[in-house]
């Protein structure tokens, strides 16, 4: 399948960069899922007019394009952040082929790397399910009693 050119890529994130509906997936409104799908048609429009252009799609596969990249450069930072946290000295990132890309550094100011790497905040899930846990042992406690006899 053919990739689209470094042209349409520039052209595609020029014309989301600004959009945080289409740069994180996200639509806001009741009309936002509308107005998302008019807006990729309107840039497959654009990028597929392009001179010389090697990639044709509809607005929706421009999308799964925008998605795919943005995933690829998350996965191309984690692996580089997993690397850089590694211990030893080592050589550069960019010597053992974990360096970013031009595309996926553009990629990434756009979309920021917290979903690449984590934000280091507790799981509200596994938060709920400790205080669960020590609700239930503290009713236990209650029930047994000090000495272990029950109430």
């Amino acid at each position: 399948m053919a990739r689209p050119s470094p042209q349409q890529w520039t052209a595609l994130l020029g014309l989301i960069a600004n959009d945080a509906e289409l740069v994180h997936g996200e639509f806001k409104g009741p009309l936002g899922v509308v107005r998302v799908r008019r807006r990729w048609d309107e840039i497959a429009q654009i990028l597929n007019a392009m001179p010389n252009a090697p990639v044709q799609r509809d607005g929706e596969k421009w999308k799964s394009t925008w998605i795919s990249l943005r995933g690829r450069a998350r996965e191309a930072f984690r692996l580089l952040a997993k690397y850089r946290a590694g211990t030893g000295g080592g050589p550069l990132a960019e010597f053992v082929g974990l360096g970013l890309s031009p595309l996926y550094e553009q990629v990434l100011s756009m979309t920021g790397t917290r979903a690449a790497v984590g934000s280091n905040c507790p799981n509200p899930l596994q938060i709920q399910l400790n205080i669960a846990a020590a609700a239930q042992q503290n009713v236990v406690h209650l029930v047994l009693g000090e000495e272990g006899t029950c109430w």
